[in-house]
């Protein structure tokens, strides 16, 4: 048995982790059946050549049910790194060789409150008025503005970018240097013309009001003795520039706080932002997240003798955070599908809807002006449809100036496309052309394939609109003027989320982002806050403050989670409760989007408010119980009683029939466990019917399909399955008339629609307003793919328990599903033919497991081509609505039944 995947806060190998008693974690393996982890023993070292002999920092031996243990040893150091091994000891384990070390990592802290020695800096005003563009960009518009237009911004442009320098001397070459770097507004930093880490968009996207991250460097390796070249180069980003439908939410100048620690032959040189730094022009002249970039190439590039003495800001007196999630990364590198030419014009198709931008590779570009323009999708023309971003100029502009070799990529901004429109190119050039992709760059955890391409791309797609959302916050859409971290569009996507990537960190820190939105105790609707609706709330979106922490919980197992969630929970329902007396969430709604963006049906939003005051009693009562405090359980789950009850007498009749009688009404219902035993049958027959036979008003919906908004897609295809119509569900699931997702996919989407018809035949696009290609809500069904045509279903918090249960079902006859969980990675592939399953599982070392065979009691049924009666570890043995159930430890099955 042997410890491997360590983790330190459920980062590999932190750098800069501000955080005074980190958890240390780890997945045990072994390659025998059913063997369990009892005992763990933890060393903490200085130095990786004392371990495992020596921790002359820190040990413990602990219970190792978990994986987990919690460092408890001295004050850590400031900047100062960690190493640490584990070793493992199993039940039983009594007489048998001592289990191996694990390979040592390690982590290196951040600055632990340790005042920094240096000063907020910016550069003069004057240095960053907006330039004066020769040539090309535009500023106007690309489509209608929004409803929501929170201010005036016609006639604002972007400030420039400045870089910021500091020369400096060193004696020798450097043992050690870090480098803490933050900025109100985006950073790039350089040593001696070397950039200084691989990250985009430092340092993230937070709440500036309250607080920002900083991030450590290791810049050992680009230090040398005698002269060095630190700058830095200073973006608006969200802090001054445009976000959503406003412009310099947070700030108006962008500031710089840098910190330079050089340790040489036992000397200390700490050398930090201050009046001596000087700026200058940069290489932009201008970079901003929704209108793009413009860039000086070549001679026109600035000279470096027009400089001026940086300026000291006051403190703005907000918390600043070492940073505790991966950073936004080049994640891939596409090729584009396509490339045509017609004059200086090339029209790029990258075969995929992508978030990032074009590299220019050229060469022989003299004194031209080179434009990139970005869109989505293609009007009926063939041009680029580009109405749908709205206020997103979506543009990056090179000016170029000398003959030579260039690399054209922008900075500080990024686009949602398919499409892009290469302009002003030289006759001759032919540039080589790659799409760089960018994302939080978090750990993959979940594939999924299938016999199916339809079903594939629709992963694919889920996979995708991910990828290009996960971008320092959940965001609604990454093209238009909107970007924000919508509350509701992560509330439901999140059990799929957590299969595709390891978000943990991720979430957790939007949801502080959240829960600081509000100064009145109130769940917002968006984080990090940004004023562009005001202090507004609505059911489903506030409640995501209740509910995305307990999937987080569920998938991870980390208690702290909900520690940190539940006094907000508790005041967000007081605050509910104290609106609506009679239990009926009709009071205080604020914006109501309801059941947001369904097609043909409207439920009633009454309906869907009290339904989500429910779940968010109960889940509430449910984390109160998971950390302790039992008397916050009881009254919740009291209070989730009379609302259960208030719904039942308020909108559900005594046949099972729920008001608006739509389907998003039942899924909700049936989801959340509202309605009593008894009606739940008649319940399920209503929502059957609602797919099946509809009376709609419209002729363009077809029976068979689903109609379900936001809040209802990731919740119909269970109910209908745990309820006695997989069949029906898979139907769903691989329809491909409109509305469904095979339409879309059919008509080449390779990420999720906003919505069903953001276009139809006949119509064409969607109002502009509101038509987003990539779009992540409505693939919440991500969910129902990994729990129910794989069967990987979590019985138990962090995955300490599963049931692998598939349920085949349609066209379906192969499916390979891997999960890398907390407690290791799961597998599950089934393959059917005629009456024949075989079903191949993998279980992680020490975690219980439950196999339900479908349809398979009374049958033939073979593990490894033994009977089960005499399969090792296989035990439990029991026949259960027609399944074969039984109970397996960690090891991998191969199950044959006919």
């Amino acid at each position: 048995m042997r410890a491997e995947r360590l983790r330190t806060e459920h980062l590999d190998r932190p750098l800069g982790l501000d955080v005074p008693r980190p958890r240390l974690s780890w997945c045990a393996t072994d390659e025998r059946r059913g063997s369990v982890p009892e005992t763990a023993e933890v060393r903490v070292a200085t130095d990786p050549s004392l371990l495992p002999a020596t921790a002359d920092v820190w040990s413990c031996t602990a219970p190792a049910d978990n994986g987990t243990v919690r460092y408890d040893g001295p004050d850590l150091e400031p900047l100062t790194r960690y190493w640490w091994t584990v070793r493992l000891d199993e039940a039983g384990g009594e007489g048998r060789e001592p289990a191996s070390w694990s390979e040592p990592t390690w982590w290196e802290t951040a600055r632990m409150g340790r005042p920094w020695e240096a000063e907020w800096i910016s550069a003069p005003v004057s240095l960053t008025a907006p330039a004066d563009i020769p040539a090309g960009p535009s500023f106007e518009p690309v489509g209608p503005a929004p409803h929501l237009q929170a201010q005036d911004i016609t006639a604002w442009r972007p400030r420039r970018p400045a870089r910021l320098t500091r020369e400096l001397e060193l004696g020798a070459a450097p043992q050690s240097a870090r480098l803490c770097l933050t900025a109100l507004g985006l950073y790039e930093a350089r040593i001696n013309g070397v950039r200084v880490g691989d990250a985009h968009f430092t340092p993230g996207w937070t709440d500036y009001r309250s607080r920002v991250q900083y991030q450590v460097h290791d810049v050992t390796g680009l230090l040398a003795a005698g002269a060095n070249r630190l700058e830095v180069t200073l973006a608006p980003g969200w802090y001054a520039g445009r976000l959503a439908w406003q412009v310099e939410v947070y700030g108006e100048r962008p500031a710089l706080l840098a910190e330079l620690t050089v340790d040489t032959d036992g000397d200390r040189v700490v050398i930090g932002t201050d009046s001596a730094w000087q700026c200058e022009h940069s290489d932009l002249l201008w970079a901003d997240l929704i209108l793009g970039t413009a860039t000086d190439v070549g001679s026109r590039a600035p000279a470096r003798n027009d400089r001026h003495r940086a300026e000291i800001l006051a403190d703005p007196g907000i918390e600043l955070l070492g940073t505790a999630t991966p950073p936004v990364r080049t994640v891939e590198e596409l090729r584009p599908a396509t490339i045509e030419r017609s004059g200086d014009t090339l029209r790029v198709d990258m075969g995929q809807n992508m978030v990032g931008w074009l590299r220019l590779d050229l060469a022989h570009a003299a004194d031209a002006a080179i434009g990139v323009r970005h869109a989505e999708v293609l009007d009926d023309d063939g041009s680029l449809y580009r109405d749908n971003l709205r206020g997103a100029v979506s543009e990056d502009w090179y000016l170029v100036e000398g003959d030579g070799q260039h690399t054209l990529e922008p900075r500080f901004s990024f686009h949602g496309f398919r499409y892009a429109e290469v302009t002003g190119l030289p006759a001759g050039c032919e540039p080589e052309v790659t799409g760089v992709v960018v994302s939080q760059d978090l750990p993959r955890t979940g594939w999924l394939s299938t016999d199916s391409d339809l079903v594939d791309q629709l992963q694919h797609n889920i996979e995708w609109g991910q990828r290009g959302n996960f971008l320092e916050a959940p965001t609604d859409c990454p093209q238009r003027d909107e970007r924000l971290g919508w509350a509701a569009d992560i509330q439901v996507f999140a059990p799929t989320a957590c299969w595709n990537a390891d978000v943990r960190t991720f979430l957790a820190r939007w949801l502080e982002d959240f829960r600081r939105a509000r100064r009145d105790g109130r769940f917002g609707l968006y984080a990090p806050h940004v004023d562009a609706l005001g202090e507004m709330q609505a059911p489903a979106w506030s409640d995501a403050g209740v509910l995305v922490p307990w999937t987080l919980f569920e998938r991870y197992g980390d208690e702290q989670l909900l520690v940190e969630a539940l006094p907000s929970m508790v005041r967000w329902i007081e605050i509910v409760r104290g609106a609506n007396p009679d239990l009926l969430w009709t009071n205080e709604r604020g914006m109501d989007f309801g059941d947001w963006l369904a097609v043909f049906e409207e439920t009633p939003a009454d309906v869907v408010a009290t339904a989500y005051f429910a779940r968010s009693a109960e889940i509430t009562a449910r984390s109160a119980a998971a950390i302790g405090e039992r008397q916050v359980e009881r009254e919740h789950l009291s209070l989730w009683e009379d609302v259960k009850n208030a719904f039942n007498e308020a909108y559900v009749t005594s046949s099972g029939r729920i008001v608006g009688h739509t389907q998003t009404a039942y899924a909700l219902a049936l989801a959340f466990g509202l309605l009593p035993p008894r009606l739940v049958p008649a319940a399920v027959e209503h929502l059957v019917e609602r797919v099946t036979r509809p009376r709609t008003v419209s002729s363009e919906f077809r029976p068979g399909h689903l109609c379900c908004g936001f809040l209802g897609i990731g919740l119909a295809l269970p109910a209908l399955a745990d309820h006695g119509h997989l069949e029906l569900a898979y139907r769903l699931l691989e329809n491909r008339s409109y509305p469904s997702w095979g339409f879309t996919i059919d008509k080449g989407a390779t990420t999720i629609w906003e919505r069903w018809d953001g276009w139809t035949p006949g119509r064409g696009f969607q109002d502009p307003l509101m038509n987003s290609f990539n779009h992540y809500a409505m693939g919440s069904v991500g969910d129902f793919l990994f729990r129910y045509v794989a069967g990987l279903q979590p019985t138990a918090p962090g995955f300490r328990s599963v049931s692998i249960r598939p349920q085949p079902g349609g066209s379906l006859n192969e499916v390979h599903a891997v999960y890398d969980s907390v407690r290791g990675r799961f597998e599950s592939s089934w393959k059917r033919q005629g009456e024949a399953l075989e079903l191949e599982v993998s279980i992680p070392t020490g975690v219980d497991a439950e196999i339900r065979i479908p349809g398979a009691a009374g049958g033939e049924v073979t593990e490894g081509g033994v009977a089960l009666s005499e399969a090792e570890g296989v035990s439990g043995l029991r026949a259960e609505r027609g399944d074969l159930v039984m109970r397996v430890g960690g090891g991998r099955y191969r199950l044959e039944s006919s």
